[in-house]
């Protein structure tokens, strides 16, 4: 079953698509650990942060492009 919850959570998703100005501004995501633009691998599925100084390597979105569903970040090395 359906929860009440998700529900509204997925129209308030589907209005905030409705509000972009197009599928082309979806489509420039800025990293969300750095903020600079993501670029979209050849799957189209993966969106790659260039900066060698963020430790963000991959970042995949929901199908409306609204928000991350996985960030794949490098582990943070230790100091002995």
């Amino acid at each position: 079953m359906i929860n009440h919850q998700d529900l509204e959570k997925l129209l308030r998703m589907f209005l905030a698509a409705d509000k972009t100005s197009g599928l082309t501004d979806r489509m420039r995501r800025p990293c969300p650990d750095c903020g600079r633009l993501l670029r979209r691998g050849k799957d189209n599925i993966k969106w790659f942060c260039d900066n060698p100084k963020c430790p963000v390597i991959y970042v995949i979105y929901d199908p409306l492009w609204l928000k991350p569903l996985k960030i794949a970040r490098e582990a943070e090395r230790r100091e002995r």
